[in-house]
């Protein structure tokens, strides 16, 4: 079995700053990641399998930290571990005014090669809602520097636009995200990895109800253009199903389960995609707890 093991100091180090965290008016999250569906991270070389492997496991984290600074901004920061992206640390302030929300903040990728530990980079965010009638979101993430030239250091993208409908007990919407890595090798080259994704989602809950539960199903590629020629591709149509259950008025659990229908090769993995009784998936399985709840409460 192949295991990605990269995770794991950066996962060490974002549960300890998040528990570093003062425990008051703060809303943490924490998940644990696991899954298969990915192109592998390790790798500089095509991949050489006469049938795609099912056996590229990536685990990691989810760790989100938010709190109300004053009325209308809100600081909201997290570390995930992201299948093309790798490590990104995100801070950001938003600001909610009537309709319009805005953020902006700094993102950091983390310990994702050995000579740039820390990559620096920009996130901007604009959401514009009509509550209970239509919304709109776009976001776009992006390393800063002047270029990619010395061996080891790399350029995390990540863009998103959201649009979606409110109709009774719940939130429809469809979302299109691309995802760009670009890292400099051994050898001096460009290794470039993308993903595109078009989801269609269904948010339903009921007032009262203490479960929650987010439907998905839509399309995702993944890409990695290699030094040369060579252009290793994915596609795959997936559904997925997220449960989240509130156990009280300060905790609650959730976990989420995406699995790939179909997965098939592309490029130069044409005719050679994973097996038809391979599993492909990702997974997490976290908690929430609302320490601003736990504050008020020993202050009654």
């Amino acid at each position: 079995m192949r295991m990605n093991t990269s995770s794991i100091p950066v996962l060490a180090l974002a549960v300890l700053c998040a528990g570093a965290l003062p425990a008051s008016a703060l809303d943490l999250s924490v998940e644990a990641l696991f899954g298969n569906l990915n192109l592998p991270w390790d790798s500089d070389v095509p991949v050489p399998d006469a049938t795609y492997p099912a056996d590229l496991w990536i685990y990691g984290a989810r760790v989100s930290v938010a709190e109300t600074l004053a009325d209308g901004f809100r600081l909201e920061t997290s570390y995930i571990t992201d299948p093309v992206l790798r490590h990104l640390f995100r801070s950001v302030i938003a600001y909610e005014s009537g309709l319009v929300k805005i953020s902006a903040g700094p993102i950091l990728g983390a310990f994702n090669t050995a000579e740039t530990p820390v990559k620096a980079g920009i996130a901007v965010g604009l959401r514009i809602d009509l509550p209970g009638i239509v919304f709109l979101s776009a976001r776009a993430d992006s390393s800063m520097g002047a270029g990619l030239f010395s061996v080891g250091d790399y350029a995390q993208e990540f863009a998103e636009l959201s649009a979606g409908w409110y109709v009774r007990n719940a939130i429809c919407s469809g979302t299109v995200t691309t995802r760009k890595f670009y890292r400099v090798t051994d050898a001096g080259d460009l290794l470039a990895d993308s993903s595109n994704r078009y989801a269609f989602s269904v948010d339903v809950y009921r007032k009262g109800s203490p479960y929650r539960v987010l439907m998905s199903l839509g399309y995702q590629d993944f890409s990695r253009d290699y030094p040369g020629a060579a252009l290793d591709s994915l596609g795959t149509v997936f559904l997925g199903v997220r449960l989240s259950a509130e156990l009280s008025d300060t905790l609650s659990l959730n976990g989420e389960l995406e699995s790939a229908v179909y997965t098939f090769g592309m490029d130069d993995l044409m005719a050679r995609g994973p097996a038809m009784d391979s599993f492909l998936f990702r997974s997490s399985l976290g908690v929430t707890w609302r320490l601003g709840a736990v504050a008020t409460a020993s202050e009654e």
